[in-house]
């Protein structure tokens, strides 16, 4: 069997008011209606299964999802390996294309920031030239999904009065 090409890799960096802790857990509490949090390209991301550690702590979730992309969708399985003392998590997406997201929060002086290597796999070179050509409205997209993702933090986490 030949190896898996390379896939397409973006890099993507974001600003939180709260500290890594705060965010994690906000982050990394998956909701069966977080697509209506997300200002775009995740549709569908519907919890089938949570695995606890020996503490009690979240550390595998699987779900069924739906992401479409300047009209393609995609649609699968995803598994989240979650790391909570490291603060990181890597969710594996789709069947046919192996989709690869790594996440890690790091400290800041006025929160947090999230980075993320996103690994677009597929078999197809027709594909992942197209996906390398799209890479700046990948962007712009993946703008999108998390500005709605921010708001609802903030909203959510807002301090009441």
């Amino acid at each position: 069997m030949a190896p898996s090409p390379r896939p397409v890799v973006i890099h993507y960096e974001r600003d939180f008011p709260y500290p890594p802790e705060v965010a994690y857990a906000w982050l990394t509490d998956y909701q069966d209606d977080d697509h209506e949090r997300a200002g775009a390209i995740v549709k569908k991301r519907i919890v089938v299964r949570r695995e606890h550690d020996k503490d009690g702590r979240v550390v595998e979730v699987e779900f069924d999802g739906e992401l479409e992309t300047f009209g393609q969708k995609t649609k699968g399985r995803g598994i989240v390996h979650l790391h909570p003392d490291e603060r990181r998590w890597v969710a594996t997406l789709g069947d046919k294309a192996r989709w690869v997201y790594e996440y890690r929060l790091v400290p800041t002086p006025g929160g947090s920031r999230i980075l993320i290597d996103y690994r677009l796999g597929s078999r197809r070179l027709r594909r992942r030239v197209l996906l390398t050509i799209m890479k700046p409205f990948i962007r712009r997209e993946l703008d999108k999904m998390w500005d709605g993702f921010a708001a609802a933090m903030e909203k959510e986490l807002a301090p009441e009065g």
